[in-house]
């Protein structure tokens, strides 16, 4: 809605008439203008405007900067809205991530579980072999021993590191799982907030497009109570100059 001021200036004319019996009666016609700046004409030739006086201007232009704050408002909501969404969709990419790391982790460390076993399964054979042959195991097997044991204790930690980073992650994804509730709920606050905010500004809206109405009936009203006296006076005036013939013929 576009919204141009101008001025309006009244000029009167009084002028009398003689009437039927001879008395004279005096009239008075009436016309406006509207003078627009000539940067603000953007009317058409013959074009039907809408003309508000300033006392209703004021309360439209404010009714019109409300809802223009009401929409900026929503658009933000919106943006908002979208973002969150979008968290929410990296979120689960994250998750689904997270998933397949623990998945992999199980697999390894099974993996290292079955290779302890073995590891263990070799070196207590190796053990009772030594005890069987000899009182004493020789150096050489004294070194495999410790290299199994290395291995064995190396593996035990790799297990164990492997334990701790699956916790770690089962950690981080019950924080992105209570994480993405939170997100879910100021989502759906965020639309209701928004279904309320759109629903005062509807309401604005209609209100302002009322007054809009009851403007233009108003107008159109004096339109036609403008139009009915100028045809009384066209009426009146052509009565007259009859009569004034009539007068003239007479004498």
């Amino acid at each position: 809605m576009e919204f141009i001021r101008a001025i309006v200036k009244k000029y009167s004319r009084e002028y009398n008439r003689t009437l039927k019996n001879g008395k004279k009666k005096k009239y008075q016609t009436e016309q406006v203008q509207i003078t627009v700046p000539k940067e603000d004409n953007i009317f058409e030739n013959d074009e039907i405007v809408l003309i508000i006086p300033s006392k209703y201007m004021n309360e439209i232009e404010r009714s019109s900067d409300e809802i223009n704050k009401w929409k900026l408002k929503n658009n933000k909501l919106n943006e908002d809205n979208d973002s969150l969404k979008s968290t929410i969709e990296k979120n689960n990419d994250t998750i689904y991530n997270i998933k397949t790391n623990i998945e992999k982790l199980n697999v390894e460390n099974s993996s290292l579980k079955k290779k302890l076993k073995k590891y263990e399964a070799k070196t207590n054979n190796q053990e009772q072999e030594n005890c069987i042959f000899s009182g004493k195991p020789a150096n050489l097997d004294k070194i495999k021993i410790l290299d199994k044991n290395k291995d064995l204790n190396r593996l035990n930690q790799e297990n164990k590191d492997l334990k701790k980073d699956k916790e770690n992650l089962k950690e981080k994804l019950e924080f992105l799982d209570s994480y993405i509730k939170d997100l879910k709920y100021s989502i759906k606050t965020l639309q209701h907030s928004q279904k309320k905010e759109v629903s005062i500004l509807k309401e604005e809206y209609d209100k302002l497009k009322q007054e809009c109405e009851n403007l233009k009936q108003e107008s159109k009203n004096k339109e036609l109570a403008l139009k009915k006296a100028k045809q009384s006076a066209t009426y009146h005036e052509n009565i007259s100059k009859k009569l004034k013939e009539f007068i003239l013929k007479s004498y």
